[in-house]
């Protein structure tokens, strides 16, 4: 009978893609933030199939595609908290 330990990774500061395993972590230009949204079915069905065929996260196809939205879009800083 054999038994493995599993190591911990830390994820604090560092993104792992899917490519990069097994080179190590790589660090990220960027933050990350978790968030949870909704988002319809149809959707979620298409990600995932882009995800399978095009061997990527949820994570990278959602930014990408939010990158593409948000390109040329101008934002008003958000109103201080009193």
């Amino acid at each position: 009978m054999v038994i493995r330990k599993r190591t911990a990774t830390k994820k604090i500061g560092v993104a792992i893609s899917r490519k990069a395993k097994g080179k190590g972590p790589q660090k990220s230009p960027e933050k990350w933030i978790r968030t949870t949204v909704m988002i319809r079915e149809i959707n979620h069905g298409k990600i995932k199939s882009i995800t399978y065929w095009e061997k990527k996260g949820i994570k990278e196809v959602v930014d990408e595609a939010l990158k593409l939205y948000l390109k040329g879009k101008k934002s008003k800083p958000l109103p201080k908290k009193k």
